[in-house]
This record gives C-alpha cells, structure tokens and sequence, in this order.
C-alpha cells in the first residue's frame, strides 16, 4: 500500500501524502476493519453508559465495586479490540504475521495507557498543589484562573516534548520486522529526540487538526456527553437529576457513532506518523552516509 515512505517530506508533505493514501485506500482499509471498530465503540459505549448510571443513582458498595469491575473489563476488551484494529492496518503494509503484529500492538497500546496515566495523575498532583499553596488560594478567581491556564499549558507542552520522540520510535516498531520494544524507549526514541522539532511540529498540527476534525464530526456525542457529565456533577453535589432516564440511551448511541467516526481519524494519524518514521530514517541514513563519505 506504501511505496515511497522512505523519503525527504515536510510537515505538511507527511500531511498530504497520507491524507492521500489513505483516502485512495479507504475502501479497503473499512473493509479489514469495520466489524472490529464497531465492536470497540459499543465497548466505550457500554463504558460511559454504566460510568454515567452509576454517577446518577445511590447504589450499595457492592453494586459500585461490580460496575467498576464491568467498566475495567470493558476497558480491557476494548484495549485488545484496539489492537486488533491496528493490527488489521498494519498487516496491509507489511508482510509480518498476525500474531506477531498484534503483540506489537498491544506492547504500543500499554505504553499509551502508561503515560496516559502518568499525564493524568501529573496534571491532577499539580492542581492540588497549587490549590494548597495558601498565598495562591487567596488569588482573585479571574487571576487563580489564568494561572491555572498557563501552567497547564507549559506542562503540556512539556509532555509533548516528551512524546514527540515516540512518533520514530513507534512507528518504526510497528512497521519494521527487526525492531524490538526495548528500542521504543532506548536507542530509537534517542534517534527521534534529535529530530525533535520535525516530530514536535507534527505532534502539535495532529493535535489541532484532530481536535478542529474530531469536534465537527462528533458533535452529537460532544453535546451528550457534556450535558450528561454537567448532570452527573450536580447530582453528586446533592441536585435532582434534570435529564430523563431514556438520554441515557442516547448518549450511549452518540457515543457509538462519534466513537466509531474518530477511529477512522485515529488510522490516518498512524498513516502520518509513518511518513514522519520515513523522513527521519531517511535523514539518519543521508548522515550516516556523509559521515562514512568524510570518513572515507
């Protein structure tokens, strides 16, 4: 399906050549793929639907204990239908074997989940942090709100800096025969971090097309969602409910559809992270070459 990976691209020529390649393919990309993003959006469904229901009523310690049970074996299955997803996409590009691809797969997928976590509990540590600060707490609301802002910001940033790297690295695991795991993190990720600011401007256009892309295709299951956590908030500060039982319903089929939508989104992103993994072989390999030629 990919020919010409391997070469000198910019940004916005890693942009354009995926987005070409994977409209070319779609068809066929849908077909190996359908079923497994169907089934893995009922999955997200079913998570918020049974996350939501439990936020809504009062339920003993042992029906909170199960449904968080259900939500962590829904996330499980829905992390292996992920990988099974990829997997499909994967195998239409090289010649590995399914098995071998979807433990590739799965190996990306956790250390998703890792920094995920990692991000998540940063980002909450440092917003308790502040709010125990007492010189801080007795900020003016409007001026407590814009520091909050900017140094949610500057962390983000740094995570990106952060992450950025793993665009060489991950994609060169996914697509390359030889490459181990201990590479993604190890020397690879070091090969990445040199062209950090390729990756850097990359990693921050798929953010803003993504989120501009994302937010116009799936503004059913935006505006559900949204209204139903608002909801939930106020039921737990003690309000009544203010939306009837059926929404949930609808939230879960919202959730569905927009979910379903943002996969397809999320495999032209792993087409770009591929061009990208190409530019930069192809300028490690050129300065490989000269350093051999001055050598020489």
């Amino acid at each position: 399906m990919i020919n010409d990976v391997y070469k000198n691209r910019s940004c916005l020529g890693c942009f354009s050549s995926s987005l070409s390649i994977y409209s070319t393919n779609f068809k066929k990309i849908f077909r190996g793929t359908w079923a497994w993003t169907l089934a893995l959006s009922v999955v997200i469904g079913l998570m918020t639907f049974v996350s939501n229901t439990l936020a809504q009523q009062s339920y003993s310690n042992l029906q909170i204990i199960c449904s968080l049970g259900i939500c962590c074996a829904l996330a499980v299955f829905g992390l292996f239908l992920d990988a099974i997803v990829k997997t499909n996409v994967i195998t239409m590009l090289n010649d590995d074997k399914l098995n071998v691809v979807f433990k590739k797969m799965l190996l990306i997928d956790a250390l998703m989940i890792v920094w995920t976590v990692l991000g998540t509990i940063i980002f909450v540590a440092s917003t308790y942090l502040l709010i125990s600060i007492d010189w801080i707490k007795s900020l003016p609301t409007s001026t407590f709100g814009v520091l909050l802002v900017a140094i949610y910001m500057c962390m983000f940033l740094l995570m990106s800096i952060i992450i950025s790297p793993y665009i060489y690295s991950v994609s060169k695991f996914a697509i390359n025969n030889n490459s181990k795991f201990k590479n993604v993190i190890g020397s690879d990720y070091a090969i990445g971090y040199k062209k950090l600011g390729y990756l850097f401007s990359i990693f921050l256009l798929l953010i803003l097309v993504g989120a501009i892309v994302c937010s116009f295709l799936c503004i059913p299951g935006i505006v559900t969602n949204i209204a139903t956590n608002i909801n939930n908030f106020g039921v737990m500060q003690g309000d009544e409910s203010g939306i009837p039982n059926h929404f949930q319903w609808l939230n879960f089929l919202a959730t569905v559809i927009s979910t379903f939508i943002i996969q397809y989104v999320f495999l032209w992103v792993m087409f770009v992270f591929l061009y990208a993994f190409g530019n930069v072989e192809v300028c490690v390999n050129n300065n490989l070459l000269s350093e051999e030629t001055k050598l020489a």
